[in-house]
């Protein structure tokens, strides 16, 4: 208890001990630094003030000592040089004398000052670099030079010297002799004077180029982030005067690229052509054209590169010279590619940047930085995913306009520049692909083309993306993010430029920075004070990397191409002229990104984003491989067709060309083709997954999805084809005629009658309707009975796909072993097709297999077997006539002497049968036949005779269809009500007809086995194979032994080659298109359950109209 007690009273003193203060990153005062080391702003010494907020330094006119004492936390004083008559040094570390040259104070620094201050540099040390003991002095610079700053003298880039008049670098005069310079080499040298406006129309004039004032900057397709997406104005098109990119570098980029070759210009010059598009009335353009062409005699890499193809000495690269065909399909290209890595083989894709900043500086070459061209990110895992050469890759995104201020605001100091000066221009870029290595190990580079989609020519069209090939531009550079060419002047001019842009921003001493006066960049800060309300963002929304497999030879590729398309967005900056000068002078010190606030509609607009490679083959093998097999299916159908007609002209007995004959036509028709279709997508779709995922040498890819037009014609094709066909199909046969035939016999009793029991007589008892009523239900329920099972079927098929990652096939990754299904791969419509109709054909055989070699021989028995043994047992036949004339007879009279029996009765029956101690059930049980499935057999295909069928027509059949149509009017009205009225029992005269048509029937059969050695045949030969109907003319019945039990056709258990093809062909097109398995395997369920639904219901109906039940007791 006690150590609980000390613990909670000493708890307090213990977590006092917490290291949590308040963090402050900006000091209070000029008399206070921010300390990093403890994160905390502390006060500066006596005479000492913080100008930067990180550092003390000594006020105007004191020099700081050196500690005198290393125990103190004074760490050096600042004393008065103004007390000892001295002036501060230029190091500021002590004081020093002023000579007679100087005054003796300089009221704002403290420091000595030249008397006559033009052109003239203060000096503290003679040659020795020992303090002048008279004091610091100062010195007049050369006539050729120019005083840099304020202690040093820089000489003028030649040919230009000093001149005093204009208090600069300027051209020498063409009439003497400036000191050393004769002025021979004066009127020999190009040099250009005055100030950037004079300058640039020199420049021009010598060209040839008209310049188009003001300097302006147009967007084209503008949207707006606050109007959700809507064009800017009518055609979206804003033009921007006096735009910062052109006021502050077109000029001296110009004049320098012209007057010295500068590289750094030429690059600036080129770079100002990339931002306007490639437009070739844009001034920069004009330029750079006129510059390529007045330097085309000399031109990079000569010897390499053949023909020209524009790359002028001095200047870098823009447009390619040649027509888009052959530069696109050209051999260049030279290392071959593979799959799988192998010696002297490209497996992974090198590309590399060549980086550029908008001065023109070179940033260097960078193989790391593609990935970076994905405005939607990257997986870390998959930074080279969409360079495996044949795995096609898509990253695409809507990107929020604040994220791409966040990621941008600091790029350019991440590539090396570190001037806050630039924070807000852009990069660019050269693109190349390393085609292999010399013998010595340097990479060979491959320009890579790149095709603009907004580029737009003189009339203002689009045509790299209407009509590249003929009328299309190839070009060189790109960047990836702009806002700063949208910037007006005189928005972003800082002080310092925009007081020099106007009189010597072209200058050649117009910069401290570099030691040639005649190169250098003029300034071109943006203060975080002004940057406009209106911003226009441009950036590089979509790319797409395509690499062309060569015909020959295989392992091939051409060179590879970029396909670019820009976005710009309009954007208002609620920010703008909102910070202090103290604010502007924070963000210079620390470099931090200017003062840009959107509003919240802006920040949270999004704009699509993609990043595509495709590796493509030439499409000819995929169309000649397909259309030549599509010729065959053809042919093929054509065939088929012809012979199913022929079959059906032969069994319709009737040559007259009507209607019903028109119909039958085009629904084999759509059977034939749609079947064929079916089957030639799937082996076509099988040859191309084998052959693109098992491949190990490069022989071909996959098609794109939008190469494959006919195929998916054909796709839409065998759908509908087969979904006319099984719908034409379950119609058909819920219009068969059914009869029913009960061969039970009439029991009689005696009926005495009279007085004593004289006078009776025996009197037939009614044949029992259940067994009749039975059958019918039988029928009924197994008319959608299905060999498979189709909603188990699509289960598994599901499980597999989703739950093993077979998706991971439909890949467009060469490699059938990768299930990895990466994040960004794209899927193909042929490979998902392929995969899904193997999956679904794979799991419908090893359904069917093991239901008809193992479920119904020892587990159940077989569905129509047990059918036929109801009909033995209830002593009923069946007819089933699908034509006119044709139709299906099964056979179930009974052994027994009466099917109204007990089931021990029944019991010794069967025992017999087993014991083959009665006759078989067969219609020719005791027929001396070689087929011993003979006398068994109780299913027969049958042509009735035509007065057979007349009779049953006029008889029975006419009444019952003349009932069907007054029921039909009766319950056709205004209210719906009359739709649901009970059916109306069967007359008395119907019933009739009917007992007197079973009497005909039960005759007929008798005929036939009185006479079967003529009537019942057996096929042979090819029409066994194919159904031929040999010897049938309608005057004599003819009855085939239907061995293959082709009677099965007339329900959905004859018909599962057919229905399970349709539904695979409806799984396979919805995954194909959707990639959705789950939503496939639905769709493909309901259409088997609505199939079954309209046999079911329309087959109810039909078969309770011709068998005169009342639909009532069909359950």
């Amino acid at each position: 208890m006690l150590w609980c007690l000390l613990f909670l009273c000493s708890y307090p003193l213990l977590s006092s001990a917490a290291p949590r203060f308040p963090y402050k990153r900006t000091c209070a005062s000029t008399s206070l630094r921010f300390d990093v080391s403890g994160l905390q702003c502390v006060p500066c010494g006596v005479n000492e003030v913080s100008n930067d907020g990180k550092t003390c330094d000594c006020k105007a006119g004191y020099a700081k000592s050196a500690v005198s004492n290393i125990n103190t936390l004074v760490f050096g004083t600042c004393k008065s040089c103004a007390d000892l008559n001295m002036a501060v040094s230029e190091s500021g570390r002590y004081c020093v004398k002023c000579d007679s040259t100087t005054t003796m104070l300089d009221t704002k620094t403290g420091k000595c000052r030249c008397r006559s201050p033009d052109n003239a540099v203060l000096s503290e040390t003679d040659e020795t670099g020992a303090l002048r003991p008279q004091g610091t002095t100062c010195t007049k610079c050369a006539t050729d030079a120019y005083a840099a700053t304020s202690n040093e003298c820089r000489r003028c880039a030649y040919p230009y010297v000093y001149s005093s008049s204009k208090k600069r670098c300027a051209c020498p005069p063409k009439n003497g002799t400036v000191d050393n310079y004769p002025s021979s080499l004066a009127e020999e040298s190009v040099c250009v004077d005055g100030t950037s406006a004079d300058a640039l129309t020199e420049v021009a004039k010598e060209l040839r180029v008209s310049i188009n004032r003001p300097f302006r900057h147009t967007f084209n397709d503008v949207i707006s982030a606050a109007g959700g997406g809507r064009s800017v104005g009518s055609s979206g098109t804003v033009s921007v005067d006096n735009a910062a990119a052109l006021v502050n570098f077109l000029s001296n980029a110009t004049v320098m690229c012209y007057a010295e070759g500068s590289s750094e210009a030429c690059n600036s010059l080129a770079n100002l052509c990339v931002l306007s598009m490639f437009q070739r009335e844009s001034n920069p353009c004009k330029i750079y054209d006129a510059l390529v062409e007045l330097r085309s005699s000399q031109q990079y890499w000569s010897q390499e590169i053949k023909p020209k193809v524009g790359w002028s000495y001095t200047l870098p690269w823009l447009y390619y010279e040649e027509r888009p065909r052959a530069a696109l399909y050209s051999n260049d290209a030279e290392t071959p590619v593979s799959f799988q890595q192998a010696s002297g083989k490209v497996q992974i894709l090198k590309f590399v940047l060549s980086a550029y900043a908008l001065d023109g500086t070179w940033l260097g070459m960078n193989n790391a930085s593609l990935p970076m061209m994905q405005m939607c990110g990257h997986l870390t895992r998959e930074s080279t995913a969409f360079a495996r050469f044949g795995a096609t890759f898509h990253n695409t995104c809507k990107v929020k306009m604040s994220d791409l201020f966040s990621r941008f605001a600091g790029a350019l100091t991440n590539a090396r520049l570190e001037s806050r000066e630039r924070r807000f221009q852009p990069v660019f870029y050269d693109l190349y692909y390393e085609d292999g290595v010399e013998k010595d190990g340097t990479p060979r580079y491959l320009s890579v083309p790149m095709i603009v989609e907004n580029y737009m020519d003189r009339s203002n069209r689009k045509v790299n993306r209407d009509d590249l090939l003929n009328s299309g531009v190839l070009t060189r550079r790109f960047f990836m993010f702009d806002m700063y060419s949208g910037i007006p002047d005189s928005a972003a001019a800082s002080d310092s430029s925009s007081s020099s842009s106007s009189s010597s921003s072209s200058s050649p001493s117009s910069s401290s920075s570099s030691s040639s006066p005649s190169s250098s960049s003029p300034s071109s800060s943006i203060s975080t004070s002004s940057v406009p309300r209106d911003i226009y963002l441009t950036f590089l929304s979509h790319v797409t990397i395509d690499v062309d497999l060569k015909k020959s030879p295989r392992d091939g590729i051409n060179p590879p191409r970029a396909t670019l398309r820009y976005t710009t967005v309009h954007i208002e900056n609620t920010g703008a002229g909102s910070t202090t000068a103290a604010d502007e002078a924070k963000a210079m010190s620390e470099h931090s990104t200017p003062v840009v606030a959107l509003t919240s509609e802006s920040a949270n607009f999004e704009v699509s984003s993609s990043f595509k490679t495709t590796y493509e083959a030439s499409k000819d093998r995929f169309d000649d491989t397909f259309q030549n097999i599509i010729i065959v299916v053809g042919v093929v159908s054509a065939f088929a067709w012809l012979f199913r007609m022929n079959t059906y002209i032969r069994r319709r007995l009737d040559p007259n060309i009507d209607l019903e004959f028109l119909m039958r036509a085009l629904v084999e028709l759509a059977f034939v083709g749609g079947m064929l279709l079916s089957f030639t997508l799937t082996i076509t779709s099988w040859y191309w997954f084998l052959f693109y995922k098992l491949q190990d040498s490069v022989y071909t890819l996959i098609p794109q999805d939008d190469q494959i037009e006919d195929y998916y014609t054909a796709l839409v094709c065998s759908v509908v084809f087969l979904g006319f066909s099984c719908v034409c199909e379950v119609l058909h046969q819920c219009n068969f005629d059914y009869f029913f035939l009960d061969w039970e016999k009439p029991r009689y009793h005696f009926n005495p009658g009279g007085v004593g029991g004289k006078g009776g007589a025996y009197q037939a008892e009614p044949v029992s309707a259940w067994r009749m009523l039975y059958v019918i239900n039988q029928w009924n329920d197994m008319a959608s009975w299905r060999a498979t099972t189709p909603p188990m079927t699509y289960v598994i098929s599901l499980f597999v796909i989703v739950g093993f990652n077979a998706k991971g096939l439909t890949t467009m990754t060469p490699d059938a072993g990768d299930l990895s299904s990466p994040y960004h791969a794209i899927e193909s419509v042929v490979l998902r097709f392929a995969v899904s109709t193997f999956i679904v054909t794979v799991t419908l055989l090893v359904e069917y297999l093991f239901k008809q070699l193992l479920y119904y021989r020892y587990i159940k028995g077989h569905p129509l077997d047990d059918f036929l043994d109801v009909l033995t047992l209830s002593n009923i036949s069946i007819f089933i006539l699908f034509d006119n004339y044709a139709g299906y007879y099964l056979h179930g009279r009974s052994l027994m002497p009466t099917a109204d029996t007990n089931l021990s009765e029944i019991s010794n029956c069967l025992r017999m049968e087993a014991g083959n101690s009665m006759s078989k059930r067969g219609l020719i049980p005791d027929a001396n036949q070689a087929d011993s499935r003979v006398p068994d057999n109780q299913e027969f295909e049958i042509f009735l005779p035509r007065e057979l069928r007349k009779s049953y027509d006029v008889k029975l059949l006419d009444m019952i269809e003349d009932k069907a149509r007054g029921e039909v009017n009766r319950t056709t009205g205004i209210s719906l009500g009359g739709a649901f009225t009970a059916p109306t029992l069967p007359e008395e005269k119907l019933l009739n007809a009917q007992s007197e048509i079973a009497n005909t029937f039960r005759d007929f059969i008798h005929r036939v086995e009185s006479d079967h050695e003529n009537i019942v045949r057996e096929r042979t030969g090819f029409g066994s194979m194919f159904g031929g109907d040999v010897g049938v003319d309608g005057n004599n019945p003819v009855f085939f032994h239907d061995f293959n039990r082709a009677w099965s056709t007339s329900i959905f258990f004859g018909n599962e080659l057919r229905l399970a093809v349709f539904e695979m062909m409806v799984f396979a097109t919805v995954f194909a298109s959707s990639g959705r398995a789950s939503v496939a395997a639905v769709v493909a369920i309901l259409v088997d359950v609505l199939l079954s639904y309209m046999r079911q219901e329309l087959g109810t109906n039909n078969v309770s109209r011709k068998s005169l039940v009342d639909p009532r007791f069909l359950m």
